[in-house]
């Protein structure tokens, strides 16, 4: 039974001392690396044929048999093909939310009026 008890407390990294071995980083799954290895010969044969996606989207969506919801969602994916991604704006406040809060509750109704004209 003391055996059982050395075992344990010896068992596993002890404390303080950094991971070693694993995965780097960054580093991508053998999941995603097996994934993209099939998808790499795909790239190359459409590639080879001058296949541009733009211009296929753009074709499907002239054929008369595409519904409403079909070309939609075709418009959808060229729109995120040709156009930038836009980052949300950050607005900054010269004041603090409490300043103006504070200020705009002092502020008489003739103050107010001259601010908004």
């Amino acid at each position: 039974m003391s055996e059982d008890s050395e075992f344990k407390s010896n068992a596993g990294r002890p404390k303080g001392h950094p991971k070693t071995g694993g995965r780097p980083k960054g580093g991508k799954n053998l999941k995603t690396l097996a994934r993209e290895a099939g998808l790499k010969p795909l790239a190359r044969e459409l590639e080879r044929h001058n296949f541009d996606i733009t211009t296929e989207l753009i074709e499907l969506y002239r054929e008369d048999a595409a519904t409403v919801q079909e070309r939609t969602k075709i418009l959808e994916m060229i729109l995120d093909r040709i156009s930038p991604k836009l980052a949300p704006l950050k607005i900054q406040q010269e004041k603090p939310k409490d300043e103006v809060l504070e200020a705009v509750t002092k502020a008489s109704d003739e103050d107010l009026l001259k601010a908004l004209t």
